[in-house]
């Protein structure tokens, strides 16, 4: 058996009951989330980094799916506790990523940012301002 698929082990996501698209969604946060210019907003002590359905859809056509199917799968991934979701609009939404349950202490050696504390968060919700 292969041992990882994309960034995730492939036993664990076994054990989440982890499809392959979800699999590929969750890669795809994992790289756009650590980046500078996404917005977060601070609930409850945690940083959820906002995602519009129009961006994900277009960044990744291979999945083959509409709006609702990218909803459905988000709440499916909510249901599995991989994520918690907010939204302010109907078009976006804001998301966290349980990368602990994931991940366990072992994230990706490059994504070492993906969580943010205070200090590094501006006031407008992106990276610390230079």
């Amino acid at each position: 058996m292969r041992n990882c698929i994309f960034e995730f082990e492939q036993e664990r996501a076994i054990k989440l009951d982890l499809k392959l698209n979800e699999l590929l969604l969750l890669d795809h946060m994992l790289k756009f989330f650590p980046c500078d210019q996404i917005i977060q907003k601070r609930k409850d002590e945690r940083f959820y980094c906002r995602l519009t359905y129009n961006k994900v859809l277009s960044d990744l056509p291979i999945l083959r799916i509409k709006e609702r199917q990218l909803r459905n799968m988000i709440i499916t991934l909510e249901n599995k506790g991989i994520v918690e979701r907010f939204s302010e609009l109907k078009n976006q939404m804001h998301l966290f990523v349980n990368w602990e349950l994931l991940f366990g202490n072992e994230l990706p050696s490059n994504q070492n940012n993906l969580v943010k504390d205070d200090s590094e968060v501006g006031k407008d919700g992106r990276g610390k301002l230079m």
